[in-house]
């Protein structure tokens, strides 16, 4: 097989399987193991909450080749709360506020990157998405 179908291969499988991953980084202040918790009890948060135990790193990314740009939005911020949830978060710190987007030149690749929190006090409803 030539090498330029090799790439091929692999850009195509790239972009066909989304990744996602999850690190639990003592550097960042990781305080001690909890027990997993569901999906549907994580929030997302574009601004801190009042009070927050710092668990690890998530990041999920979502390429929606076949799906419309909200859909890829939607799986990634799934997969997000499902790798949160797994480290027994309740919450999940964005890196980048949560801005959608319906520029149709865009594509519908979503990449969400934040840290796992386990939040003591939310404070006031501010800037939080589920």
């Amino acid at each position: 097989m030539r090498r330029s179908d090799l790439l091929l291969a692999a850009a195509l499988l790239a972009a066909v399987l989304p990744g996602c991953a999850v690190r639990r980084d003592l550097d960042i202040g990781m305080t001690r193991e909890r027990d997993p918790a569901s999906p549907d009890d994580v929030q997302l948060y574009n601004r801190p909450p009042a009070a927050y135990e710092v668990l690890g790193r998530v990041e999920s990314t979502s390429l929606g080749l076949f799906t419309s740009r909200r859909d890829s939005l939607e799986n990634a911020k799934r997969e997000l709360k499902r790798q949160a949830a797994k480290i027994g978060a309740n919450g999940v710190l964005l890196d980048t506020p949560l801005v959608e987007t319906t520029d149709p030149d865009d594509l519908n690749a979503t990449e969400l990157n934040g840290v796992a929190i386990f939040v003591t006090d939310p404070g006031p409803r501010d800037e939080e998405f589920r």
